[in-house]
C-alpha cells in the first residue's frame, strides 16, 4: 500500500519519530512548511502557537513535496498543542482530500495528555486505523523506537 507520512514539527520530536514510522513502512515522508515560521522562544511558542491551535487557525503552507491524492494511505504526525493540532496540520486537512484513504496518526508531546487532541483529529478524519502518543520522542529514544515498532504492527495488522 503506497503510503505517506505526513507530519508538522517544530522542536524534532515529531521529525524523528516521523522519520522512524517512514523507514519502517517504506513510506514516503512529508514535512509540512508554514511560509511564515512560529517563533521559537518559549513564551513565544506557548502563547501563539496555543493560541493558532485553540481557534484552529490554518497558516498558508510552502507546496508539498507529495501529492496525499496519489497515497492510499496517510499516517499524519502533529505536535500537541493546547490539548490540539498543531495549525499546520489543519491546513494540510483543509486542502486534502482524506475520503478513502486509511489513516492513523501519532503525536508527540512535552509531558501532556494527547487524548484531547486524538479526538479531534479522528472526529475529522472520520476513523484512524490507529494512534500513538509519544512524550519527549528524542529524550526518550529507545521508548519511542520501540513504540513506533508496536505502532508500526498495528497499523499494518489492519491491512491483513
Amino acid at each position: 500500500m503506497k503510503t505517506l507520512v505526513v507530519y508538522y514539527s517544530m522542536d524534532g520530536n515529531t521529525k524523528f519519530a516521523a522519520e522512524l514510522i517512514a523507514r519502517d513502512l517504506s513510506a514516503d515522508i512529508m514535512p509540512l512548511e508554514p511560509i511564515k515560521n512560529y517563533p521559537r522562544s518559549t513564551i513565544g511558542k506557548y502563547i501563539l502557537c496555543g493560541k493558532a491551535a485553540t481557534f484552529g487557525e490554518k497558516p498558508k503552507l510552502k507546496p508539498y513535496l507529495y501529492d496525499p491524492a496519489d497515497y492510499e494511505r496517510i499516517i499524519i504526525g502533529t505536535p500537541v498543542w493546547n490539548s490540539r493540532l498543531a495549525a499546520p496540520i489543519n491546513t494540510f486537512l483543509k486542502n486534502s482530500d482524506m475520503k478513502n484513504k486509511t489513516t492513523s496518526a501519532f503525536f508527540s508531546s512535552a509531558g501532556g495528555d494527547a487524548g484531547k487532541c486524538i479526538a479531534k483529529l479522528n472526529e475529522k478524519l472520520g476513523h484512524m486505523e490507529g494512534t500513538l502518543s509519544l512524550i519527549n520522542a528524542k529524550k526518550n529514544e529507545e521508548l519511542t523506537q520501540k513504540r513506533v515498532g508496536e505502532f508500526v504492527d498495528q497499523i499494518n495488522a489492519c491491512l491483513k
